[in-house]
């Protein structure tokens, strides 16, 4: 792709720009891989402290703030986080759907193919880019924090959260 042809004297100077936009922005694959963790994460903290501080006796003993439902209020909060895990996991879905047949520059198999190199053996496939890799990881991590987060919604209906030793 030729960007700028200036002229100098008698020489022409053709200018390239050899980057190329990839079909994932690295926003895109930051979301990916990081949202449905960072909803896991808040569903554990929010999770332990609001069963915590909803169960004391009486006044809260650190005067903290409880809710009288902390089950209904657990659930709530899950179904929120699990749509957050979802939205992550959509991301990554669609990151390596984007990605599936997207070659980089110099990418061997497509000069092989086109016969400008001979044809070796190179051990591995060379189109598994960054991109890819932080994309199927994303895939991975976001369906088992997801997951996660479903598992810690079935607590309340499963235990009494506020369950006291006599």
């Amino acid at each position: 792709m030729v960007d700028r042809v200036t002229h100098q004297g008698d020489a022409v100077v053709i200018e390239t720009d050899n980057r190329r936009d990839y079909a994932v922005g690295n926003r895109r694959l930051l979301i990916g891989i990081g949202l449905a963790p960072l909803a896991w994460v808040l569903a554990e903290i929010v999770g332990y402290v609001l069963a915590s501080r909803s169960c004391e006796p009486s006044t809260n003993g650190l005067h903290a703030f409880g809710v009288n439902h902390p089950g209904v209020a657990l659930v709530s909060i899950d179904v929120v986080l699990v749509v957050v895990g979802l939205v992550g996991l959509y991301t990554a879905y669609s990151s390596t759907q984007a990605l599936r047949d997207d070659h980089p520059p110099g990418d061997y198999r497509v000069e092989q193919e086109s016969g400008a190199l001979p044809p070796r053996d190179m051990g591995g496939d060379p189109t598994f880019t960054r991109s890819r890799f932080v994309a199927m990881t994303g895939l991975l991590a976001s369906s088992l924090f997801t997951l996660g987060i479903l598992l810690f919604g079935l607590a309340p209906f499963l235990l009494d959260l506020c369950n006291s030793a006599p």
